[in-house]
């Protein structure tokens, strides 16, 4: 059984009540429910260009040192320009005995995970 939604109008303002398949019946003003999403894509979204399409959160290991302590992040506004990015992390790992972790996610109303790249 799905979740079952009932819109009512109160004062002028837009009730969600919904009622769970356990039968719990919650009641949200819409208007918060989309306050919430609009935070929560704004919150996802910083550091994120107004033409970025892809951001990778890149990890590196380096003999004898171990993994880096912290990832960077690098954004892209273009498919092309994000296998540049990954194509020159592979040939450093393959040439310096070294190993690359990116994490590739694309913006879609907020990040989306897409793959992982691993090159050692």
């Amino acid at each position: 059984m799905n979740n079952i939604i009932h819109l009512t109008q109160v004062a002028g303002k837009t009730a969600a009540n919904v009622v769970t398949p356990d039968g719990v019946l919650t009641s949200v003003w819409l208007g918060d429910v989309f306050k919430m999403q609009f935070d929560k894509i704004i919150a996802e979204g910083k550091g994120w260009g107004p033409d970025d399409v892809y951001k990778t959160v890149t990890l590196c290991k380096t003999w004898p040192m171990g993994w880096e302590k912290h990832s960077h992040e690098n954004y892209f506004t273009s498919k092309e320009e994000l296998d540049a990015y990954v194509e020159n992390y592979r040939d450093w790992a393959l040439c310096e005995d070294n190993e690359v972790r990116i994490d590739v996610y694309e913006w879609d109303l907020g990040p989306t995970y897409v793959e992982q790249h691993l090159f050692y």
